[in-house]
């Protein structure tokens, strides 16, 4: 009987996921929205905006590097997390007001947390920020929107590895009841990546374009204040240009700066003031013009490091029936604008040593502040530790980066070039045994010396030390001295001298020899060794 053995070939298919990555993993790459649908007629005070809906995910993205973050998120009092595995989205304003709303996928974006940025992607100006719920859920919404300028939106998770799926859902609306309805600030510099350095200046200017009286209210008081990472001193206020259309006794007035506020709860900021040259503002009426107003001042930020400190600035507008004394009140529902930012990483300290001439042997080093794991890259050279070598004279820049929270920090520092010293061993001398000579030159003030082989000298590191060798052999010893020159700055130079010493000759006589009287002595004959000495 035939035994058959079957093979069963069990083929078992393992099911994998792989995800790829988002198209709109990082901000260069956001997906665009467009323009949002422009807000309809005002009904309540509110001209409200269709909704654009989009799906999304993290899954597979990556954490922007550099990692950015805004502070004091709506939906609690938390910052923004970073880095986190993030995706972006783009849009064009076309109200005052942006609404954000994020619901679940499956599987879910747990906790969503999201950034709301303006500017461009290498110079991003935060807006503000928002944290969702453990289910997925998160419900923003910001003001202060320039109608017209391309938002940012950045979708992460609340830790470093969140990720899921979710639905976003933007739109504009325009508050109707506002007195302040088209304004724009800039800051220049513009933030990296939502920082600035220690010690840095900003230039802040803050234009309102459009102010409709509500109540018979006009444009009175520009109150400024600031987070605590900023010095605290406003400094070279530029006040806006008076732009009255009313002309006669009481409207002549003009813009001040009043670092001290009106002492009625105003703070420091802009006013107007009826009386030309006065500074009392709480006693008249605004600017009632259509015109344009700009005002510009200075913030300095805090000298110390302070990695996340609030840089964010608040500027609020007042009618003159909130701080002037116009009897009906109006324009309290205008929203402040916040510009955010935040202190950047601190920047490693620096130190250098010069290059010699010729030689490209001078070093750059950055040493980064506070605790973590560091990556480094300098420019020019592309070198990737902390101490570059090898440099000639020049300009170095160094990025370090926190490997924990993609933080960067840059600093310069600059390698000097010295002159190498000039080495002088001397000429070329000629010695008799046991006789000494001199070699090298004059010592330089700041220079050091060390000659090689030290055979018969009288010092290694004198400037011209002296040589005495006894040759006792019959042939000449032949040395060569080298010195090396170092000088002050570390840099170093070389030369060489040759020295002959020749041995004392011996010399050899004929033997005595013995002649009659009368007969003819011959010369004797001596010999020399080594040969060619002279006799007399």
């Amino acid at each position: 009987m035939k035994k058959i053995i079957l093979l069963l070939s069990i083929i078992v298919f393992i099911n994998i996921d792989v995800f790829a990555q988002p198209a709109n993993n990082n901000c260069n790459t956001a997906q665009s929205l467009g323009s949002l649908p422009a807000p309809g007629a005002c009904v309540a005070g509110i001209q409200n905006g269709s909704a654009t809906t989009v799906s999304g995910t993290t899954i597979g993205a990556t954490a922007t590097s550099p990692a950015v973050s805004i502070l004091n998120c709506q939906g609690g009092t938390a910052d923004q997390q970073a880095p986190s595995l993030d995706v972006w989205y783009s849009f064009v304003a076309t109200g005052t007001t942006v609404n954000v709303n994020i619901t679940p996928g499956s599987p879910a974006l747990a906790t969503p947390n999201i950034g709301l940025w303006s500017g461009t992607c290498a110079a991003l100006t935060a807006q503000g920020c928002g944290i969702g719920n453990a289910a997925g859920n998160l419900s923003a919404v910001f003001t202060q929107i320039t109608i017209g300028q391309t938002y940012y939106i950045q979708v992460g998770g609340n830790t470093t590895t969140s990720s899921g799926n979710f639905n976003l859902s933007v739109d504009n609306d325009i508050d109707c009841n506002d007195c302040l309805t088209t304004f724009s600030m800039t800051a220049s510099p513009p933030p990296v990546y939502g920082s600035y350095t220690p010690g840095q200046v900003v230039t802040f200017c803050y234009t309102i374009s459009s102010w409709i009286m509500q109540n018979t209210n006009w444009l009175h008081g520009i109150q400024i204040t600031m987070g605590a990472g900023w010095t605290g001193t406003i400094s070279n206020p530029v006040p806006a240009n008076t732009v009255q259309n009313i002309a006669g006794p009481g409207f002549d007035g003009a813009w001040y700066y009043s670092a001290t506020g009106l002492g009625t709860g105003a703070g420091a900021g802009f006013y107007f003031e009826t009386v030309s040259g006065g500074t009392n503002a709480s006693n008249n009426f605004g600017d009632n013009g259509n015109g344009t107003w700009t005002f510009c001042w200075d913030l300095t930020v805090d000298p110390g490091c302070s990695p996340g400190s609030d840089l964010s600035v608040t500027v609020n507008t007042t009618g003159d029936g909130e701080t002037g004394s116009w009897n009906s009140l109006g324009c309290v529902d205008d929203p402040p604008y916040v510009f955010n930012a935040q202190g950047a990483c601190c920047q490693p300290t620096m130190a250098s040593t010069p290059t010699c001439s010729g030689l490209n042997n001078g070093t750059a080093t950055a040493t980064p502040v506070g605790a973590g794991t560091f990556t480094y890259s300098w420019s020019p050279g592309g070198a990737t530790t902390a101490t570059a070598t090898g440099l000639s004279a020049g300009t170095y820049t160094v990025t370090v980066t926190n490997t924990a929270t993609l933080c960067p920090s840059t600093n310069t520092v600059v390698v000097l070039a010295n002159t190498s010293p000039v080495s002088n061993a001397g000429a070329n001398i000629t010695l008799c045994s046991g006789v000494s000579g001199t070699i090298g030159a004059a010592a330089v003030a700041g220079n050091t010396y060390l000659w090689t082989p030290v055979t018969g000298l009288s010092s290694a590191t004198a400037a011209n030390p002296t040589v005495t060798i006894t040759n006792p052999g019959s042939t000449a010893i032949v040395t060569t001295y080298t010195v090396t020159t170092t000088n002050a700055a570390g840099c170093t130079s070389t030369d060489a001298v040759i020295v002959t010493v020749n041995p004392v000759p011996i010399i050899t006589a004929e033997p005595n020899l013995a002649f009659c009287a009368g007969v003819a002595v011959p010369a004797n004959t001596f010999v020399s060794t080594p040969a060619g000495a002279g006799f007399s």
